[in-house]
């Protein structure tokens, strides 16, 4: 009896110490994954702003969010220039402020913290995206999120830091998430609160009306058409207001606000024919075109191991690339940041897969 009685009270007091070591071990977990997370973003912004010839554009950088607040025209290498579609991008300038004077910090001090924290949130977000769709294992999350960051790294290639990069980044799997989860309220809500940061998030209504495993072609269908155009409509009517609110000339015309700056397709023929005669492997077209071979081919030996919904974001991403070329520069990779995320999410989704299939490696 007396050993029955010991055996009991071995397992009554290892059962706290049981539960205090788990949640020990949870909480190490916790630490290393955010520590993951603010090295990664660490690295991001650290590259984003030093890259030559960043650094030396940094003064302009900062002052054409200080531009936009105070409307009137940036300044670029000591010219004096206007971007009608940069005047709805107002999220990061109002954050940069709004720290500034909350804490004292100078406008060039508060740039550096909400760009290196936009970085880390960028992150996390897609780590949370991966998380919830693809496997629930922080260290898989991790893994997510580092394939992102070097994913990211080319798009450090035009001359000029632009804030919005790493928001827009956040705020696109973030606007993913929400519509593989079909959580309209809270979708539309970051949705309005994104087209603050940049209009590409508009693109993100198309992974609401197709991210699903139903078929595309159905009644529900239609009225997700609906749904998503109406939503459409409200979105860009903020972007067109706040372009006119925050536009230098007071009173300035709807016609100004609506006009949208598109290259002649001649533009991005002549830069692809001039790379090909004379290619460099430093250059941003040659990043383009690895990234165009390398997912091309990852998702084209795995395209039939994945569900339905990451088929159709990645083939999401390829029309928003499409979208996206007339309205930039060919080269100026950060434009095609959507099609990145929802591509290396799409990859991301094979990995499980890739490893429960891999060989053990031989030791």
């Amino acid at each position: 009896m007396s050993t029955l009685d010991t055996r009991a009270g071995s397992r009554s007091e290892g059962a706290p110490a049981g539960i205090a070591a788990n949640r020990t071990r949870a909480t190490a977990r916790w630490v290393a994954f955010v520590g993951l997370l603010v090295l990664l973003g660490s690295l991001l912004a650290h590259l984003s702003l030093t890259i030559h010839p960043r650094f030396l554009n940094f003064a302009d950088s900062v002052d054409s969010q200080k531009a936009i607040l105070e409307r009137r025209p940036f300044v670029f290498g000591g010219e004096s220039v206007d971007y009608v579609s940069w005047r709805s991008r107002v999220l990061v300038p109002y954050a940069i402020a709004g720290l500034s004077r909350a804490t004292g910090l100078r406008f060039s001090q508060s740039y550096l913290a909400v760009h290196w924290l936009t970085a880390i949130a960028a992150l996390g977000a897609f780590a949370l995206l991966a998380a919830r769709q693809v496997r629930r294992d922080w260290r898989f999350a991790g893994i997510a999120a580092s394939l992102l960051t070097v994913v990211l790294l080319p798009t450090f290639l035009h001359i000029y830091e632009i804030p919005s990069d790493f928001a827009d980044a956040g705020f696109f799997a973030l606007l993913t998430l929400l519509a593989l989860e079909r959580r309209r309220g809270w979708f539309v809500l970051v949705l309005l609160i994104a087209l603050a940061n940049r209009e590409s998030a508009i693109f993100s209504l198309l992974i609401w009306f197709c991210g699903h495993d139903r078929p595309l072609w159905s009644r529900a269908s239609i009225t997700e058409g609906v749904f998503c155009a109406i939503v459409a409509a409200v979105g860009m009517g903020l972007v067109f207001w706040l372009r006119l609110h925050f536009a230098v000339v007071t009173n300035a015309p709807v016609a100004e606000a609506v006009k949208q700056p598109v290259m002649p397709s001649s533009v991005p023929l002549s830069q692809l024919r001039d790379f090909l005669r004379h290619p460099y492997w430093g250059g941003a077209l040659f990043f383009l075109f690895g990234y165009l071979v390398f997912f091309t081919a990852v998702l084209t030996a795995g395209w039939r191991e994945l569900p339905v919904r990451f088929r159709r974001s990645a083939l999401a991403a390829a029309v928003i690339f499409g979208l996206s070329i007339p309205f930039a520069n060919l080269p100026e990779l950060r434009v095609y940041i959507p099609s990145l995320v929802l591509v290396t999410l799409a990859v991301v989704a094979l990995l499980p897969r890739s490893l429960e299939a891999a060989p053990a490696p031989r030791l």
